[in-house]
């Protein structure tokens, strides 16, 4: 799972990169076909890459948070699906949602 996440990572990076060189390219020689887009094109792969690595890691992170809450509603037994409940429809069987939160004790799958 991690090989295939740090593969995504780079699959994002660079397409966000080549999208930001490419419409800047254009742009660019939109505006002004008389000078030469070498100076803008590497100023745009940096700020494209600056910008690609920080929503792949915003994006990890949001990922990361979610599969922590999954798992702990899990571990502590706290998932109540319905439209009551607060587990998405297709998360709903991998977890056992028969046991309603309030029957669940504060220490049910925590180890002290």
């Amino acid at each position: 799972v991690a090989s295939l996440s740090h593969v995504i990572h780079f699959i994002a990076t660079a397409f966000i990169t080549t999208s930001t060189v490419t419409v800047g390219y254009f742009v660019f020689s939109a505006m002004h076909p008389e000078l030469s887009p070498a100076v803008p094109l590497v100023l745009y792969v940096v700020v494209g890459y600056v910008v690609a690595t920080l929503f792949s890691h915003i994006y990890a992170l949001a990922v990361d948070t979610s599969l922590q809450c999954f798992l702990a509603c899990e571990e502590m037994g706290l998932a109540q699906g319905g439209e009551d409940g607060f587990v998405p429809k297709p998360l709903e069987c991998w977890l056992d949602t028969e046991k309603k939160p309030e029957e669940a004790s504060r220490t049910d799958g925590w180890v002290e």
